[in-house]
Parts: C-alpha cells; sequence; structure tokens
C-alpha cells in the first residue's frame, strides 16, 4: 500500500515538473524578447509610473506608438529557455546596454536543491517509519495510551505522504521526521510508564499487596494489553490470595508436624506461583524429610522380613527402597543380606528335596541334590553330611551291583575277600537304603553259595588223562569224585595216539552233585 501510494505520488509530481518547465520555458522567451526591446509595453494604462510612482500622461507619445509593438526577433535574441522568468511584467524602458547573456543570468541564482536526493530521502525515512514506529504506534494500547499524541503522529505522517505526492519533497521529509521524533518520543514515555507499573506491581506482589499489585498491574496492561510479561505478572497476582492461602496451611501442617500435609499444600502453592521465594526450597526439603523417613521404613520393613525368612517381602522393600535413594550405603548392607537368606532357603530347599529322595531310596537324586545345597552353602553341614552319605551308599550300591551281575567271579578266592569286606563295609549303611540292604544280602548269599563245594563225579575209561584246567589234574582213572566251588569249568583229556576232547562244566551254586565224562576215542 505504501508502495503505491509513493509510485502514484511519484508520476503526478513528474507531470507537474513538465507542466512547470513548460511555463517556464514561455516565461524565459517573453522575457528575452521584452529584454531585447522586441515586446514593448505600456503602463499607462495603469495610470501611475511602476518606476517613479506618478501618473502617467494618457496622450500617446511622439516618438513611440501607443500599442505595443512587437518584432520577429533574430535568432541570435532569442533567450536560452533554462534562464528563470525574471522582470515579468516590468516597464516598457528603452534599453541603454546589451542584455545579458544566459550565463551571467544563471550565474546571479543559488545553487539548485537535489529533488531527487530529498525524495530518496524521504522514502527512506517513511519506510524506516513504518517498519519501526508504526508497528508500536497502531499496536492495541498506544491510541488508549495517548489519544492526541497517536493523533498527532498519524496527521504528520498523512501530511508527509501528500505533500511527497505533490513533488513537495523538502516538506514531506520534515514533516516525516517531525512525526519519527514525536513518536520516538512518546514510545520512550510511553515505555517509561509501562515499566514504573510493571515494577510497581512486581513489588506489590512480594510484599503480597494483592490490591495494589492489581491496580499497577491493570495500569501496565492499560499501556500494553499484549505485553507476556505483563499477562504472566497479572496471572500471579490474580492467583496470590489462593497462594497465601496454601502458604499458611502449609504452616499449619508444619506446626502440627503433618508433613505430607505440609508437602500437599506447598505443592499447590508452587503450582500457583512457580517462583514464590521459600516455597520450592520448603517443598524440597519437606519432600527430602518424607523420602529420607519412607527408604529408614522400608529398609526396616525389609530387615523384619528378613528375619521372619520373608524372602519376596524383603526382596521388595529393596526394590521400592532403590526407587528412592539408587546410591544409599544401607542398600548394599540391606541386599547382602536378602542374598544370604536367598541362597539360605534354597539351600534349605535343596536338602528337604534330598531327604525326600532318600526316604524313597532315591539315593541318586539325593546326592545331586545334597550337591546343590553345597554348592550354594559350601559351609552348610547338612548338605557337606548328607552329601557324603549319599555318594557313599551309591558308591557301594554300584560296587554290589557289579559283582551281583559277575557272580562267577565269587569262585575266585581273592575276589571273594574283596566281595567280603564290601559286604561288611555296605551292611553299616544297610539301615539308610532298603535297596542296598537288599543288594547287601543278595551277594552275601550269592557269595556263601559260590563258596560251598559241589561234589563232581569224573567217569572216563582208565586211559585217559583228566585234568581241570586252571584247578588240577584228576588222573587216569574210570570213576573219580572231587570236590568243585560253582563256576564254570572245562575238562580236558588226553591219551597217545588218540585226539584230545574238552568237555565244559557249569557247576552252579547250591547244586548237589554232578559227573562228567572225559574219554579220547579218536584216533589221530
Amino acid at each position: 500500500m505504501l508502495q503505491q501510494k509513493l509510485d502514484e505520488a511519484n508520476r503526478t509530481a513528474k507531470w507537474r515538473r513538465i507542466q512547470a518547465l513548460g511555463a517556464l520555458a514561455g516565461a524565459a522567451i517573453f522575457v528575452g524578447l521584452f529584454v531585447s526591446g522586441v515586446i514593448k509595453l505600456d503602463f499607462s494604462i495603469l495610470g501611475e509610473d511602476p518606476v517613479s510612482g506618478e501618473i502617467a500622461s494618457t496622450a500617446p507619445s511622439s516618438t513611440e506608438p501607443a500599442a505595443t509593438t512587437i518584432a520577429a526577433p533574430e535568432p541570435s535574441q532569442v533567450p536560452s529557455p533554462e534562464a528563470p522568468p525574471t522582470n515579468i511584467g516590468a516597464p516598457s524602458v528603452a534599453p541603454t546596454q546589451q542584455p545579458p547573456q544566459p550565463a551571467e543570468m544563471a550565474s546571479s541564482q543559488e545553487p539548485a536543491v537535489n529533488t531527487e536526493e530529498l525524495r530518496q530521502r524521504f522514502k527512506t525515512d517513511l519506510g524506516t517509519f513504518e517498519d519501526s514506529i508504526s508497528p508500536i504506534v497502531e499496536a492495541p494500547g498506544f491510541k488508549q495510551w495517548d489519544p492526541a499524541g497517536f493523533n498527532e503522529i498519524q496527521s504528520k505522517k498523512d501530511a508527509a505522504i501528500s505533500a511527497f505526492s505533490t513533488a513537495n519533497y523538502a516538506p514531506a521529509l520534515a514533516k516525516i521526521e517531525a512525526a519519527t521524533t514525536q513518536a520516538t518520543s512518546l514510545i520512550a514515555q510511553r515505555d517509561t510508564e509501562f515499566e514504573a507499573a510493571i515494577k510497581a506491581a512486581a513489588e506489590h506482589l512480594e510484599t503480597d499487596d494483592f490490591e495494589q499489585g492489581s491496580i499497577e498491574i491493570a495500569k501496565a496492561l492499560r499501556i500494553m494489553p499484549s505485553s507476556q510479561d505483563a499477562i504472566d505478572l497479572k496471572t500471579k497476582i490474580d492467583s496470590l490470595p489462593e497462594v497465601l492461602a496454601a502458604v499458611e496451611k502449609a504452616a499449619i501442617a508444619r506446626t502440627e508436624n503433618n508433613l505430607e500435609l505440609e508437602l500437599e499444600h506447598l505443592a499447590a502453592a508452587m503450582e500457583l506461583d512457580p517462583d514464590r521465594p521459600g516455597v520450592s526450597e520448603r517443598h524440597a526439603e519437606v519432600a527430602g524429610q518424607l523420602k529420607e523417613e519412607r527408604f529408614a521404613t522400608l529398609i526396616e520393613r525389609g530387615l523384619n522380613s528378613i528375619e521372619r525368612r520373608d524372602l519376596e517381602g524383603a526382596q521388595a522393600s529393596l526394590k521400592t527402597a532403590r526407587t528412592i535413594f539408587p546410591s544409599k550405603s544401607e542398600l548394599k548392607l540391606f541386599a547382602t543380606r536378602i542374598e544370604s537368606l536367598r541362597k539360605e532357603l534354597a539351600a534349605e530347599r535343596f536338602i528337604a528335596e534330598a531327604v525326600e529322595a532318600s526316604k524313597k531310596d532315591d539315593w541318586v537324586t539325593a546326592e545331586k541334590l545334597f550337591k546343590d545345597a553345597g554348592k550354594v552353602l559350601p559351609d552348610n553341614k547338612d548338605a557337606t553330611d548328607g552329601a557324603l552319605l549319599a555318594s557313599t551308599i551309591n558308591g557301594y550300591d554300584l560296587e554290589l551291583t557289579r559283582h551281583l551281575q559277575a557272580p562267577d567271579r565269587l569262585s575266585s578266592s581273592n575276589v571273594s575277600e574283596i566281595v567280603t569286606d564290601l559286604i561288611a563295609n555296605a551292611e553299616v549303611y544297610s539301615a539308610f537304603s532298603p535297596s542296598l540292604a537288599k543288594q547287601t544280602a543278595a551277594l552275601k548269599t550269592l557269595q556263601a553259595a559260590y563258596s560251598s563245594p559241589v561234589h563232581i563225579t569224573v567217569l572216563s575209561d582208565g586211559e585217559t588223562k583228566v585234568t581241570v584246567r586252571g584247578v588240577g589234574i584228576v588222573g587216569n582213572n574210570k570213576v573219580k569224585v572231587i570236590q568243585l566251588k560253582p563256576g564254570k569249568y572245562k575238562f580236558e583229556g588226553a591219551r597217545p595216539g588218540f585226539q584230545s576232547k574238552i568237555i565244559d562244566l557249569e557247576v552252579a551254586p547250591g547244586a548237589e552233585s554232578l559227573s562228567v565224562t572225559v574219554v579220547c576215542d579218536e584216533r589221530i
């Protein structure tokens, strides 16, 4: 809009300059013709000599005509159109000297003002005014604060633009400068009054003077209705009664040593006015005290849970306590106590399960559980003793099973001695394991059976020499009775000129008597 106005004014000014130059040129030609004597004017008709002031004679002069005579001038006598229109309307006087030349006429004038410079300066100053001054002057509140000043500034600006539109650049520049000066002064005055009102309102807020604070902040908002600082300050002042009530309730709760209620009222005051001195500090202090008390309560509760061997309760207390003070030194000791309880309970659970397994004569499972308990609590005597007992029983059970699965070895005296010791040791633990007692009795019975010799009747032809491998020689007998312990034996017969013969005989434990025939009857 401003640029359109300036462009329109510029076009109007150019047209008027063209008209002025045309008029100036015509006047210059007329003056030149008049000065050179080509044109003569008779002022007698005016009734007074313009030079002497006397009444001019109305009779025509005998030497010059009554009418003006215009003669065609020589080309060299026409003055330059640049010359200003001077002496228009002067009396016709015969020249006594040569007319001045155009250069001499120009030198007698003052230097011309740079019109374009004035025009550009105005445009610059008006642009600065519109950018920096108008937004402030035309903002809400300025006109209400000083209507007369607002109107004067606007009038000066409008007058400046009007003068510019008629190509009166110097007056236009002066008027826009005057508008800028006045506006700057009023803005400074307005700012001073606003700052004073804001300061006074803030001071009354600090002293809890609601009434005076409301008056001062209302004054500030009348000056600058859109000031965010003033709006924020008004919010605080408006909430002052509620803040004071909350602070008073907090003070009463403090005297009653009700920290939780005091904290609640302090929080309400902070929500209304976060910057109120002393409230946030006291809030932090009370919150800290409550946290300390809650932390101590949780630690005490957790220790009581440990005493009751309530692992879940102790762990819950520890977890909550860590959310309050994650790095408190008490937490480390508390956590150590909880870990010890956890290990004790785990070991007790393993031991209890091991005992249940031993009652079911499942000593393999019992041994594993006792050892698991020992891993958790290496110094637990029940775990250590239980693991040793289970391991011993399982060891004897394994040895007994191995001998029962190879009973023929019991016929060996060396093996029999080993089994005798094994049975004696295993019988000590048979009371703890029915299966071990059964295994021990079975091996003991088997050992006894393998220790009792059986009568074996050896039959031959009297020519065959009979031997029992690994035992001894029977000889060349047709009938011979020998005694052998239960087991597997090989009877071998040999006779010169005949093929040797081997007969296998298994002597079962508990057998009463057996017979075997060994005869070499196949010639070589």
